[in-house]
């Protein structure tokens, strides 16, 4: 939150905590809701949307980091411009290296598959999909929302359904860093095997055995 302070000093910032010991916390700008424990991501975001204010929202995870090259008002502006329902950006990790996951959704009924082909724009471009970076209108993230029936591994099935009828796009001009923390090797399996089995579960709704990428 401090690098969001930064460079943005009166931004409003809403935080949805469904962890063991969440607690309220609100002040002028910033509101930390204390939700049901693993209520889950997609409840999560869905609470949050519900309480915006503001016609635009930023969306972020809680290990990004902010940098002069987070230019929310280049988002905005090409927002407005362009009519776009939703914008991702790129992010970065410490040591410079991008990662991508932003392209076109396809469903490769033969296969019974979701097929992703990923591009890599260096400019604003028309896109399905891209990572958990990015402004969107409020009003189309409520009507959308994110089925909370899957506590991780909802990306896809997230994104599926909002391109299918709404423009959205990624703008790798807008960057930010990624600094994430060290996480047991425990931790890290029980939460693997979570979201592949919720990100299964997702799959099964729109008919998909699997997904798969491809490169352009």
């Amino acid at each position: 939150m401090a690098s969001i302070r930064k460079y943005y000093p009166d931004v409003a910032i809403a935080i949805a905590d469904d962890s063991e010991c969440a607690a309220i916390c609100t002040t002028k700008t910033m509101h930390k809701y204390a939700l049901p424990f693993d209520v889950g991501l997609s409840a999560g975001r869905n609470y949050l949307v519900d309480r915006i204010e503001t016609p635009y929202t930023v969306m972020l995870d809680d290990d990004f980091v902010f940098t002069e090259q987070t230019d929310l008002e280049r988002w905005l502006h090409a927002m407005k411009r362009d009519k776009y329902a939703l914008i991702g950006g790129c992010c970065v990790r410490p040591d410079g290296r991008e990662q991508h996951y932003e392209g076109y959704m396809v469903d490769d009924r033969k296969r019974r598959a979701l097929r992703l082909i990923r591009l890599v724009p260096t400019d604003l471009a028309p896109v399905h999909i891209t990572l958990n970076f990015f402004i969107a209108q409020t009003s189309i993230l409520r009507a959308v929302r994110w089925d909370e029936r899957f506590k991780v591994g909802e990306h896809e099935d997230f994104f599926w359904r909002l391109s299918r009828k709404f423009r959205v796009g990624y703008d790798p001009h807008v960057r930010i860093v990624h600094h994430r923390g060290e996480r047991s090797k425990r931790y890290q399996q029980h939460r693997n095997k979570r979201a592949h089995n919720f990100q299964q579960e997702a799959l099964a709704k729109h008919g998909w055995d699997r997904m798969y990428w491809v490169k352009l």
